[in-house]
């Protein structure tokens, strides 16, 4: 056999191992938590005084409005003898700012929450950067006296008994707590990349949160919707600047202290998904970055951590999980290419090898159908989100890539916040390439690659590459559209709830 023929065949074995061991890793996640009930905590927290802190810059008055009201009406109880912190970024002599908060103290008062909106001078926030510097502004200088800290995104809407379990997780003994998200879409965009998005982030918690802590692996704490012991906090400093991803950050430092986090499942916090395939490019572009750029920051504090190796390990692979997606961006443009060099069809797999692969691609949708149908979504939906999910990664792998690669290098690199409410303006017309052109170019190649394996036979590794060419094509022809929900398909968990102000 030719070595060159040869290297090529190898590096198609090695480039399709990664995103294959992620979907079988998931699995035996999910399906080690599936059906496992895990125990409320029962401890009292009456006594625990809460700060509830609310960083924002830049965000729209309904939502601002929205988690006030949302606050003091669906949970009341929950936050009775709480405090709401806003803490804004904005500018302090904005007329519209100085407005905003003016009405959110009023509502929440006159609701009965106790509420503050603090705009941060512009000497404040010099000093202290983002989104990190509006939390440590919280932590040292207004939750003195406060036993918890509990941080929320400004569009997130925790349901009844979520923050009360946390508080109850607090005061078992954890220093920190994450309880169960789920993602809802403003009604008036439901796009396909809404439902698919905020319907699979069920089986997104049930493997990487339920199923890793029933296999009592190191949790970590999410941005929106954790508790923390304020003392806990303070004991490592806090949040540290410069950082993107800030929740794994500071979960790295509270595990290196030897700290205890854990995980709710017994209630839930709502987080608003984009609606939008530009806003949601945006959003996992951070997360992409943020993820590689804790392990990397922080490799040898979680390496010295005080827990038994195959955590720490476990923790560390959980940090990488956005790598196997952006191998799989080299390998849907490298494999194809190579074929079409060596005139090899690289896909033509050994037996073994391909039922290993089918066999975990399998279990992994799966996995998903599973989860999707558990909940309260029926079957033809659940297929069509597995089908519009798999399309959606495979768009999103260009931009993971170069994200990962950046963090890996040390790269610094800044970010947009994720477009909410009124400031998300879902794609149309003309729109859709001119915020797609990465995406668009992607499928031209793919489509390229395809027809090239064809004409010179290379039937499998043809197929393979038109599978992310119709992904690709689905993405900029359709995902963005507005989905059609049928009369029962109340599958959007905000509509349970009838919140509107007077």
């Amino acid at each position: 056999m030719d070595l060159d023929v040869l290297i090529a065949q190898v590096l198609t074995y090695i480039l399709l191992l990664p995103m294959t061991l992620l979907m079988i890793q998931h699995s035996v996640y999910y399906l080690k938590g599936r059906g496992e009930k895990l125990d409320p905590p029962q401890a009292p927290a009456e006594g625990l005084k809460t700060a509830i802190v609310v960083p924002i810059k830049g965000e729209p008055e309904d939502i601002v409005l929205g988690m006030v009201e949302w606050l003091a009406t669906v949970v009341r109880d929950e936050v009775r003898g709480s405090t709401l912190f806003i803490v804004s970024d904005d500018d302090p002599e904005d007329e519209a700012v100085t407005d905003l908060k003016k009405r959110a103290e009023e509502l929440g008062s006159g609701l009965g929450l106790e509420t503050h909106f603090i705009v941060r001078d512009r000497e404040e926030v010099k000093k202290r950067k983002g989104r990190v510097g509006a939390l440590n502004y919280a932590l040292y200088e207004l939750t003195k006296g406060y036993d918890v800290m509990l941080v929320l995104d400004v569009d997130s809407r925790p349901e009844p008994g979520y923050i009360s379990g946390l508080l109850r997780c607090i005061a078992s003994g954890a220093d920190a707590c994450v309880g169960r998200w789920e993602g809802y879409w403003d009604k008036a965009k439901s796009t396909r990349i809404a439902v698919s998005t905020g319907k699979v982030m069920r089986f997104v918690v049930d493997s990487i949160y339920k199923g890793r802590r029933v296999l009592n692996y190191l949790m970590f704490p999410l941005g929106s919707g954790t508790a923390f012991r304020r003392d806990a906090l303070l004991e490592v400093g806090g949040w540290d600047t410069g950082i993107i991803q800030d929740d794994m950050h500071i979960g790295a430092k509270l595990l290196g202290a030897g700290k205890k986090i854990e995980y709710f499942d017994n209630g839930r916090v709502l987080v608003l998904v984009p609606s939008s395939y530009s806003a949601l490019r945006t959003q996992q572009a951070r997360w992409a970055y943020g993820a590689v750029e804790v392990m990397v920051k922080s490799l040898r504090q979680l390496w010295g951590a005080p827990y038994p190796v195959t955590k720490r390990v476990e923790a560390l692979t959980f940090l990488s999980q956005y790598v196997p997606q952006a191998i799989a961006f080299f390998a849907s443009l490298l494999i194809p290419l190579m074929a079409v060099w060596e005139r090899v069809d690289l896909m033509l797999l050994h037996p073994a090898y391909a039922a290993f692969l089918i066999a975990g691609m399998g279990v992994y949708g799966w996995c998903i159908y599973d989860s999707l149908t558990r909940s309260d979504v029926d079957k033809v939906r659940a297929v069509k989100i597995l089908g519009t999910t798999s399309a959606i990664t495979v768009a999103l792998s260009p931009v993971v890539m170069a994200n990962t690669l950046l963090a890996a290098l040390k790269q610094t690199a800044k970010y947009r916040i994720t477009p909410k409410g009124a400031a998300e303006k879902p794609e149309r017309g003309i729109n859709v390439l001119r915020r797609m052109w990465v995406e668009a170019l992607y499928a031209a190649t793919m489509t390229v690659l395809t027809v090239a394996n064809l004409v010179v036979g290379n039937v499998f590794t043809a197929m393979w590459a038109a599978l992310f060419a119709a992904g690709l094509a689905y993405v900029l022809g359709v995902a963005w559209r507005p989905v059609r929900l049928g009369p029962d398909e109340r599958i959007n968990p905000i509509e349970r709830y009838d919140v509107r102000r007077g």
